[in-house]
């Protein structure tokens, strides 16, 4: 008799009787089809429905009401110094693309070898 056999044989019978009782268990658990009530089952969920759908209506009038004070009635808004806010970022974001392109350029150069430095028959031979 083979050990390996023995002990693959132990395993899959406890599986089998895991199996069993939670078979047993998920039976125990599930009312027989005559005693279930499909209309008060019905009722119930449509009353949840309805309580859900309310909440839903209710965050969304929240939100609204939330987006509504965060907006200022057009007459406070200043275009003027929101123009002049808009073009001074404007600016900055132009002068720091600039600097952005400087530094590329030098890094770029730094990377380029002088003629000098360029061995051409090593290049030849490479080729």
């Amino acid at each position: 008799v083979d050990l390996e056999s023995l002990k693959i044989e132990s395993k899959n019978e406890a599986v089998n009787e895991e199996e069993e009782v939670k078979g047993k268990e998920n039976e125990e658990n599930v009312p027989p089809l005559e005693e279930v009530d499909l209309e008060s089952l019905k009722k119930e969920t449509e009353s949840k429905n309805e309580a859900v759908n309310e909440i839903s209506k209710e965050e969304e009038e929240v939100k609204e009401e939330e987006n509504e004070e965060n907006v200022p009635p057009l007459e406070e808004v200043d275009l003027e110094s929101l123009k002049k806010e808009t073009k001074s970022k404007n600016e900055a974001v132009n002068e720091i693309s600039k600097e952005e392109e400087e530094v590329k350029k030098e890094e770029d150069e730094e990377n380029i070898p002088s003629l000098e430095e360029v061995d051409l028959e090593s290049l030849k031979k490479e080729k």
